[in-house]
């Protein structure tokens, strides 16, 4: 009898099943953790906010890494030192370093002899801080308005704000000494400033005079020099303190008042690192000045926030301490 032949199943390769996700067998179920969704259809779509931040899946992720910026973006444009200061400091073997947060500002070495230097004697250059420069260019002017300094003292701060405020701006400096009052105005007849106007030692403006903006560089203890001058850690008394903390508090109520309402702007600094000269002495006058508010610089700058002002440390841009507050009249 014939066998009917049974037709040949075909040979399939053995298939071995592997799990995506370990099933935890050691875990009962109602601890094992859910599988995720293997669809992404069904998962709802984020919200709008959340999808903008989301990469796209078809597009490649940018790079998070930017490169370094070759001057800080507040900082006015490397061009505008003349040509002759480049090429006189050039024939001597000078190498400037502009600094990179103020590229304005040239940095040399202590012992060079800029006052010795045809740019110098004619008004091209001037010889300051970075720190103290720092101030205003962090305060943001706006050009034009009339402004008076009230502690001008030799004008450093005096002729960088006349040139912030360009030729539609006036500057009023005030002091009490009448030699630095005599150093300032040499200053200005260098450097071609016709927009300063020096008033008599210890002439303060009449109660009437407002002013778009008043600043003030207290006098104070100097304590945010004392990387270049280390003696005054063992001269500076706590009596110095409070000596210079009282001038201080009588300075700015004096002169606060000149101050225009609606809009008008005062700038208190010092180079000084107690706080009973800075954030204590701000706080005491925003108490009794209800009408004054606080202004903050630009987060680009990289100062400090102390109190209700901004603090210059010496490790931040290598310059001396300086301590600022910006208030705004309403």
């Amino acid at each position: 009898m014939d066998r009917k032949r049974l037709p040949r199943r075909r040979h399939r390769p053995h298939r071995r099943r592997v799990r995506r996700y370990p099933l935890h067998p050691r875990l009962p179920r109602r601890l094992r953790p859910p599988r995720p969704c293997r669809h992404r259809q069904s998962l709802p779509p984020p919200p709008r906010l959340v999808r903008r931040c989301l990469p796209h899946p078809r597009r490649r992720p940018r790079p998070t890494h930017r490169p370094p910026l070759s001057r800080h973006p507040l900082a006015p444009p490397p061009n505008r030192y003349p040509r002759p200061v480049a090429a006189e400091f050039a024939a001597l073997g000078w190498s400037p370093e502009p600094a990179p947060i103020l590229p304005i500002a040239w940095r040399l070495p202590a012992d060079t002899p800029v006052t010795s230097t045809a740019a110098h004697r004619n008004g091209l250059v001037e010889i300051q801080d970075l720190g103290s420069q720092l101030i205003l260019a962090a305060a943001d002017l706006a050009p034009g308005g009339h402004w008076l300094d009230a502690c001008a003292g030799a004008g450093g701060k005096t002729l960088q704000l006349a040139r912030l405020l360009g030729p539609a701006g006036r500057v009023t400096a005030h002091d009490i000494r009448p030699a630095a009052l005599s150093e300032l105005a040499a200053r200005a007849q260098r450097a071609g400033l016709p927009n300063i106007t020096i008033t008599p030692a210890g002439s303060p403006p009449s109660a009437q005079t407002l002013y778009d903006g008043v600043l003030i560089d207290a006098p104070c203890s100097g304590s945010g020099t004392w990387r270049r001058a280390p003696h005054l850690k063992w001269t500076t008394t706590p009596a110095d303190l409070t000596a210079a903390s009282a001038t201080q508090h009588h300075v700015l109520t004096q002169f606060a008042p000149h101050v225009r309402p609606a809009g008008g702007r005062l700038i208190y600094a010092t180079c000084s690192l107690a706080r009973t000269e800075n954030e204590d002495v701000i706080a005491h006058f925003l108490t009794h000045h209800p009408d004054f508010t606080v202004e903050r610089p630009n987060p680009l700058w990289s100062l400090l926030p102390a109190g209700d002002g901004t603090l210059i440390p010496h490790a931040t841009h290598d310059t001396d301490a300086f301590f600022f507050a910006v208030l705004r009249r309403t």
